[in-house]
């Protein structure tokens, strides 16, 4: 069982119905879910069996749910997972667990096994017990994606974006006396890896997510930034033509792990 699961549940049991709606929030806040989803469309056929840990309130399920041979969502946050299956997808259905402790699902269950949150809430040691499990799930010649927080690209957009600032708790409270980043304790904060509030964020690089699918006996495919959204503002108040060209340039910038980093979130893609 992870230690944050009541942190966790905590903080995603208030307002279900503001989860599913962040993916509309705002242009830049749509980054993230656009480019995860055009990252695995090729991996999810008619044929795949998939399993989403930390499936939230089923946006990627709404997505892949008619495309795949059967969808299951699995969540720590039992008003999520009743949210999801209010929706009444066909061939999907959500159920309550834990992605560093699954063992409801016997060894190579499913073709393709995302963990697309719970790597966000899990410190180290248990980010590697979530990778065993995700890796024992998925069936020998199966595709498992990893979804994670970046440390550089955090604090960047900290320091770059004042909508986020104001409105993002756990990135607004990396300022200490109204002094909002640089200061030293953001960089304490992110350094370690982790936020310095209640709301369990944890954090990471590339150059540590490779290493650990690697000792899990998986291929890295590919890891990716999945929202350069350097400046929220800016990209909100782009005209159509503008947005146009950013999202061409982002999809680029998907091809280069140089650049990965620099994304708030990033999407790793692995074989096994």
């Amino acid at each position: 069982m992870s230690t944050t699961q009541s942190a966790v549940r905590s903080k995603y049991s208030r307002n279900p119905a503001n989860e599913d709606a962040r993916a509309r929030h705002s242009r830049a806040a749509g980054m993230e879910f656009r480019h995860t989803k055009l990252l695995l469309d090729p991996y999810i056929t008619p044929e795949t069996s998939v399993v989403e840990f930390g499936c939230a309130t089923g946006h990627y399920a709404e997505h892949w749910h008619d495309k795949c041979k059967s969808y299951t969502g699995v969540d720590i946050t039992q008003e999520n997972v009743d949210f999801f299956n209010a929706k009444k997808l066909s061939n999907a259905r959500a159920q309550l667990g834990d992605a560093a402790h699954c063992p409801e699902f016997p060894d190579a269950s499913f073709d393709v096994v995302l963990c697309l949150g719970p790597m966000y809430h899990l410190p180290a040691d248990e980010r590697a017990l979530a990778m065993a499990e995700m890796a024992r799930v998925c069936k020998p010649g199966g595709v498992l994606a990893f979804a994670y927080i970046n440390k550089v690209g955090v604090l960047m957009q900290c320091m770059t974006n004042r909508i986020m600032r104001d409105k993002l708790s756990w990135r607004k409270r990396l300022r200490r006396c109204n002094a909002y980043y640089p200061n030293r304790k953001g960089n304490e904060c992110v350094f370690a890896g982790v936020n310095d509030i209640d709301n369990p964020f944890f954090f990471t690089m590339p150059e540590e997510m490779e290493p650990l699918a690697e000792q899990h006996g998986l291929r890295v495919l590919q890891n990716a930034g999945v929202d350069m959204t350097l400046n929220e503002e800016q990209i909100n108040h782009m005209d159509d033509e503008q947005y146009a060209c950013w999202l061409e340039f982002a999809e680029y910038m998907l091809r280069f792990p140089s650049v990965t980093g620099m994304a708030g979130h990033a999407l790793m893609i692995c074989g096994k």
